[in-house]
This record gives structure tokens, C-alpha cells and sequence, in this order.
């Protein structure tokens, strides 16, 4: 008797690979029409399933990333991880303001993306006002680029991104921060809440005051240029928006943009769904970026050159 199992023919291996794939495909299915619907809406949305383009330039706080392609007649939308996680560029290109490409890092200074913007032919840019990015502490100046990883590693990394981002175009996925606290539950907030409280201490208000003044002169410059600009507020949780009013007067902004000439909208605390207190989930991204698109057509220069 033979110790060794017959070879399979190519008959066999493609039946075989068609049944994986079939069962792939049911349990895609599934996936989706099952797991997908009752997910919690406070999952993190993001505004492009596409990897990201890093931006540097020496003296800038940490990498910023790019999302989207810029374009001579597009909409950039500069701010923090809110602005991450807040636009949705296929929601506000559906709308039809035009293309949309997204500056942003983790506690983005406004000075810092401003800089990026200014380096575009004028076009139209809503800047997202925090006092958080006023000034924090979450990163310091870079004077060097970024230490280049060796080829295997740079790409392990694309293609891995590639693959990940292909697979949140055919199914769902539950981000990993999700799985600590269960396939349909939330996130939890007092870290966050934390964070900013020491970021936005009291100590620190004075600084914020004297950027405040720079960021209106860079507007007022962009301006000059033929920037058509809006100044929005992303909305928050409302103890979130209280812990940062505690120490940052939001009316200043107001003032600002008066001063400027600029349109300003703050949307609070609104109805939209968090994940954290802080950040919009898929369902309330989805939702203000719709709205955020049908607010800037509204305004004269906002909506894309016809």
C-alpha cells in the first residue's frame, strides 16, 4: 500500500479553490447583511479608504497626512483627528461641492496646516478651530525628516495598507479599539477627557492668545492671496465642548473671524454620534459631512467654480 496520498489533478485544485471562494463570498454575505446593520454607529469613520500621504516640512509638529489628491478647483479641509474622522470625502463630493482632500494629524497645530495650505494655488479651504490647536504639548517641532525604514519594511507597510484598505471596500470592518469593548459596544471617553484637560490646563491660556493672533494674520494673508475661506467648529460631546470652553473663551473665535471677514460656523455640540467625546463615529460623520457641504454651498466662494 501506497504511504503517500494521490496527487490531486488540476481538476481537483480548481474545485477546490472554488469552493473556497464560494464560501468567501456566503460569508461575506453574511457579513454584511447580518454583522454589518447592527454594528454601533459609534465605530470611527474615516475620509478616504486610502492610505494617507505623509506631509513634512522641518519645524512642523509631527507628520500630517493627506487624504485625497489635491486639485486646482478642490475643497481642502484642514484641522485634528476630527477632521480625520469628521469629513467623509465621498459624502461631500456626493453633494457636489467639488473635489475633496483632507490635512490632518493627531492634536494638528492650525499654524502648522496652514503652512501646508499656503504652499496650493488660492482655492477655497475650511479651516477646523480647536484650542487644542492653539498649542499642546502631544508634539514637539521635527528638524529632521522622519528616519527612512529599509525597503522590506517600507514595503511590508504598503502593501499591508493596500490589502487593509481593500478589504474595508468589500466588508465592514470592526476597528480594533472596538473589539476591547465588544462587537456592538462603544468607546470609552475619560481618557480623552483627561488628556485634554491637562493639554487645555489653565496655565496654558496666555500662549493660546498670542497664536490665536497668528493664525488670524496667516488667514487674513491666505485671504489676500484669493483663498476663499470658512472657519467651522467640529461638534462635540457636550461635557467635551464644556471642558474646552472652561479654559478657551470659543467666543474669541467668533470674534476672529468677524475681524477677518470670514464665514464662521460652530456646530456645538449637536446631535451627532461620537465614538469618544471627541471624534465622530461613522454615523455622524456621515451625517455632518453632508451637512457641512450643504452649509458651504450656501456661501458665496465656497462651492466649486462652474
Amino acid at each position: 500500500m501506497n504511504r503517500y496520498s494521490k496527487p490531486s489533478t488540476w481538476k481537483q485544485t480548481l474545485a477546490q479553490a472554488g469552493a473556497v471562494v464560494v464560501l468567501y463570498l456566503l460569508g461575506l454575505m453574511a457579513w454584511n447583511t447580518l454583522m454589518v446593520p447592527n454594528m454601533d454607529g459609534l465605530r470611527l469613520g474615516e475620509p478616504i479608504l486610502s492610505p494617507p500621504v505623509e506631509q513634512w516640512r522641518p519645524g512642523q509638529h509631527g507628520i500630517i497626512y493627506r487624504f485625497g489628491e489635491t486639485h486646482p478647483d478642490g475643497l481642502v479641509g484642514v484641522g485634528s483627528s476630527r477632521a480625520q474622522r469628521a469629513i467623509r470625502i465621498a459624502e461631500m463630493e456626493g453633494e457636489g461641492v467639488g473635489p475633496v482632500w483632507v490635512l490632518s494629524r493627531p492634536a494638528a497645530l492650525t499654524l502648522d496646516l496652514l503652512s501646508l495650505v499656503d504652499e496650493n494655488l488660492p482655492g477655497r479651504c475650511v479651516i477646523a478651530l480647536s484650542p487644542l490647536g492653539l498649542g499642546n504639548e502631544q508634539a514637539q517641532p521635527m528638524m529632521e525628516p522622519p528616519a527612512q525604514k529599509p525597503f522590506n519594511r517600507r514595503f511590508d507597510a504598503w502593501s499591508s495598507d493596500w490589502a487593509d484598505m481593500y478589504r474595508r471596500r468589500v466588508a465592514e470592518p470592526m476597528l480594533p479599539p472596538a473589539w476591547r469593548y465588544g462587537w456592538f459596544g462603544g468607546f470609552g471617553q475619560e481618557k480623552y477627557f483627561d488628556a485634554i484637560r491637562y493639554s487645555l490646563r489653565p496655565e496654558t491660556r496666555e500662549a493660546r492668545f498670542a497664536v490665536l493672533e497668528e493664525v488670524q494674520a496667516f488667514i487674513t494673508a491666505l485671504k489676500a492671496k484669493g483663498w476663499n475661506i470658512t472657519c467651522i467648529r467640529f461638534p462635540t460631546y457636550g461635557p467635551m465642548r464644556d471642558i474646552e470652553d472652561e479654559t478657551f473663551d470659543g467666543n474669541l473665535f467668533t470674534v476672529m473671524c468677524d475681524e477677518v471677514g470670514v464665514p464662521y460656523i460652530d456646530y456645538g455640540s449637536g446631535d451627532y454620534t461620537t465614538s469618544d467625546g471627541s471624534h465622530l463615529g461613522v454615523e455622524g460623520a456621515t451625517q455632518f459631512s453632508r451637512k457641512l457641504a450643504q452649509d458651504l454651498l450656501a456661501l458665496p466662494g465656497m462651492g466649486p467654480v462652474q
